[in-house]
């Protein structure tokens, strides 16, 4: 059976609370297994980097890869462990020490992966990245970095590089932050006041959730870059599986099938979350574009 992400998790804990090279071999050896069906939320990335291999020419140790936005790095050691040794992520707070040494450990190589920044001016040199990618991390970006977010991106991307954001967004009914339906749609006012009764401090959630429409994702997208692509279809198609997948897979596996339909997909793609691909280069080659109706 291949290991569920949850393995994949706990394997990830234990090699941060040791990284040594016996744990880190064991870590790599498990992450292997799932190579004939990866977790379902990194086969997207998966299917870039592949992409990005073919084009280019370069192996996957030589394909350099940052994570913007990259929490406790479980997306990178996923990487380092098939191959990949050019890693790098960033975040905004956290410590992120033993996840560092932990790719350390997987990679053996001795210079950080793992950096603090000020969420707007990234601390690498121009042109540096191959594929630059965020999972669900653009909607906690303020109001005063998320243009400055983007824009960093556009100056350490290379001239054929990729960038891939799954974005959460405000069209979408179910608030996967808040486990809530709709209240993000009511005005501040009242939603604020909602929050408060069902539970959760409204100060904070309008401190780190920052729901944009996929329109103005559309558009800052588009005035960066001369290619960009909504392949939110693509995802929907995925079928996940119920050990990798942890919202309510009867739900989800219900959207996949919608997604098969030609008319229905269409409204599916515009109330889920978001996957955009950019590049710079408008005939660089992607990983299989499929347009929905978002501008």
């Amino acid at each position: 059976m291949v290991p569920a992400w949850s393995q994949i998790l706990r394997a990830g804990s234990a090699l941060r609370e040791a990284p040594d090279s016996e744990t880190a071999q064991q870590y790599v050896e498990l992450v292997r297994e799932t190579e004939s069906a990866p977790p379902y939320h990194l086969r997207p990335i998966l299917r870039h980097l592949e992409a990005i291999e073919a084009s280019s020419g370069k192996h996957r140790s030589e394909i350099s890869v940052l994570d913007h936005g990259c929490g406790g790095g479980a997306t990178l050691m996923y990487l380092a462990a098939q191959g990949y040794r050019h890693l790098h992520g960033v975040d905004v707070g956290g410590n992120l020490q033993e996840a560092d040494e932990a790719l350390r450990a997987i990679t053996g190589q001795t210079e950080p992966h793992l950096f603090l920044y000020d969420g707007s001016s990234l601390p690498f040199t121009e042109s540096q990245f191959d594929f630059i990618f965020s999972q669900q991390v653009i909607e906690h970006v303020n109001d005063d970095c998320i243009e400055a977010y983007l824009d960093d991106e556009v100056r350490v991307l290379c001239d054929s590089g990729v960038v891939y954001h799954q974005i959460p967004h405000r069209w979408t009914p179910w608030e996967s932050h808040t486990k809530t339906w709709a209240v993000h749609y009511l005005p501040q006012s009242v939603r604020l006041g909602v929050y408060r009764l069902l539970g959760h401090d409204p100060a904070y959630i309008a401190s780190i959730l920052f729901l944009r429409s996929p329109l103005y994702y559309g558009r800052q997208l588009r005035a960066r870059y001369p290619s960009v692509s909504n392949e939110t279809l693509a995802r929907l198609k995925l079928r996940p599986d119920h050990e990798n997948y942890e919202g309510n897979i009867k739900l989800r596996r219900l959207v996949s099938a919608g997604a098969q339909l030609p008319l229905l997909r269409i409204l599916l793609a515009n109330f889920v979350m978001l996957d955009m691909t950019a590049r710079k280069s408008s005939g660089a080659h992607g990983a299989g574009r499929e347009l929905n109706k978002i501008p």
